[in-house]
């Protein structure tokens, strides 16, 4: 039996990373496309001479296989002339025409349990809407946003306070045992999918300060504690004070008790801080401000 001949389509993510070691052991990897990245910019950067990296060009570079960004993909696909694409975390749509240059179709791995969730960040509305389920979904893809049959899925229970770092880890090793499976159904010539119930389709924006917000008033403490909890490992900047976000670190403390502050009263002292919720207390630490400017050097220069 020959092997599939594959494009994948990856940010540099280690969903993407993962996804490229297995089509690299099960398929004919023909080639692998990542988003252009954005110009250098800054004084600082370019007198440092750093370069922004990707993992997954780097892992392409090591084996010997062809990479092509973005806006030169639909070319570089037909000239392949492939049997399948698959999508890892890419941060753009695909258009209809490079998902007709394969002969089979397309294939992502999304974050969620679709139809829930739909866009670019579901692990963030997962948590933020707290679910009591996560997974991830391998799907057909079509014209619509994360839209098209799903092949597999697994799910398993969130358990409050998770870390989303965990959630992740499990996401990608879940995923990647789906895409395994799926890969050798498709070689044997079959394609499986199960069309989604739009009815029960979700579909958020990508997090920012004018698309979420905690709303102290209607959420417990639990909420907000599973919330801020789950995703501080992965973004600190979930609380406001004084209209700028506070850096914290992961490792909250719920304590119930009785108190006479507004919900979502906000108390920072020699670098703690204090969230006073509807049925007690969430108590961390503040990031200090020489700590906060060297990671965003660090990260400025890494791009």
């Amino acid at each position: 039996m020959e092997r599939l001949r594959v494009a994948l389509f990856g940010s540099g993510s280690p969903m993407s990373v993962a996804a490229f070691r297995l089509l690299r052991q099960t398929t004919q990897l023909t080639r692998v496309v990542v988003p252009r990245p954005r110009p250098e910019r800054g004084f600082l950067r370019r007198i440092v001479g750093r370069e922004r990296t990707n993992p997954l060009l780097n892992a392409a570079a090591e084996a010997c296989v062809a990479t092509s960004f973005e806006d030169g993909a639909s070319r570089d696909i037909q000239r392949d002339a492939v049997d399948l694409i698959c999508v890892a975390t890419f941060p753009r749509l695909l258009p209809p025409e490079i998902l007709d240059h394969a002969r089979v179709g397309g294939l992502n791995l999304h974050g969620s349990l679709l139809p829930r969730h739909r866009g670019p960040d579901p692990l963030f509305w997962t948590y933020f809407d707290a679910d009591r389920e996560c997974g991830i979904t391998l799907h057909w893809m079509n014209s619509a946003a994360d839209g098209g049959d799903i092949a597999a899925q697994r799910r398993w229970e969130l358990v409050p306070g998770t870390r989303a770092t965990a959630v992740y880890k499990r996401q990608v090793d879940e995923g990647m045992n789906l895409l395994a499976d799926e890969l050798q159904y498709v070689a044997r010539g079959n394609r499986r999918g199960t069309p989604q119930d739009v009815s029960l389709a979700t579909h958020e924006p990508s997090p920012s300060r004018r698309t979420w917000s905690i709303d102290f008033n209607t959420w417990s403490i639990d909420r907000v504690w599973h919330f801020l909890n789950g995703l501080t490992p992965v973004r600190n900047d979930l609380l406001t004070l004084n209209g700028k976000r506070l850096q914290i670190f992961p490792n909250l403390q719920l304590t119930r008790r009785t108190h006479d502050r507004r919900p979502g009263t906000l108390v920072v002292r020699n670098r703690s801080f204090e969230l006073f919720c509807d049925g007690g207390v969430i108590e961390g630490h503040v990031v200090p401000p020489l700590l906060t400017l060297r990671r965003a050097v660090v990260r400025f220069l890494a791009g």
